[in-house]
């Protein structure tokens, strides 16, 4: 069993724990779902949780959020998936279903069901298509009609090269690749509490014991 654990003072953007502690500030948060849904208003927000932790039923299979957002028109949660081998296809399908699941106590009607977007980050192309963003949503095979239903799944490769089309996602990709030097003011500042993060010495604290947590957990598995 690999027990190899990165240093916390050498952690990057990459990592899931220091990528949930920085956007948990809505200040960072909202700036990047800017760019990545333009056009949708992601003002307001009321939580910003990051390492959300859903366990609907006591049987189930539980969810850990890297990042998980709400405002009065729409929730999210936002991952950053850096493993290629377990490309997560189906995570988003079972996020989207917990999800709705905590949006609907007894009696309440699915038409209050909130926007729903799933974002996971990745820093290689998830499905070798070449393309910088992949948006899926529910559309009748026979003539692509959307289906309306208030979900959408968003993957983004950040190691495309083809940012043509999404300039303002340019800097955040890069960013994600370890170009840290960049004239974006967003980007200097994500910087910055990357760094700061990495300072906190409570947050210190926390990723050992996770990691901990996580070693003693697949060593029992093992066992």
């Amino acid at each position: 069993m690999n027990t190899k654990i990165i240093p916390y003072s050498n952690l990057t953007i990459q990592d899931d724990f220091i990528f949930g502690k920085v956007f948990s500030d809505p200040k960072l948060l909202i700036p990047l779902l800017r760019r990545i849904l333009p056009g949708v208003n992601v003002d307001g927000f009321k939580t910003v949780v990051s390492q959300k932790t859903v366990d609907e039923f006591y049987e189930s299979h539980g969810i850990r959020i890297d990042v998980y957002g709400e405002n009065g028109e729409f929730i999210t949660a936002v991952e950053m998936h850096i493993n290629r081998q377990t490309m997560p296809v189906k995570r988003p399908r079972y996020y989207q279903s917990v999800l709705d699941m905590m949006q609907l106590n007894k009696g309440i009607f699915y038409d209050n069901l909130k926007q729903q977007y799933v974002i996971i980050i990745c820093p290689y192309d998830p499905f070798n298509a070449k393309i910088p963003v992949y948006t899926f949503t529910n559309r009748c095979h026979e003539n692509g009609m959307e289906l309306g239903d208030g979900t959408t799944k968003i993957f983004l490769n950040c190691a495309s090269d083809q940012w043509d089309e999404y300039p303002e996602l340019k800097p955040f990709a890069d960013y994600v690749m370890g170009k840290n030097k960049s004239d974006d003011s967003f980007i200097r500042e994500l910087d910055k509490a990357v760094v700061m993060a990495r300072q906190n010495v409570q947050w210190r604290k926390e990723y050992m014991n996770l990691q901990e947590k996580m070693y003693l957990s697949k060593k029992e598995g093992m066992e």
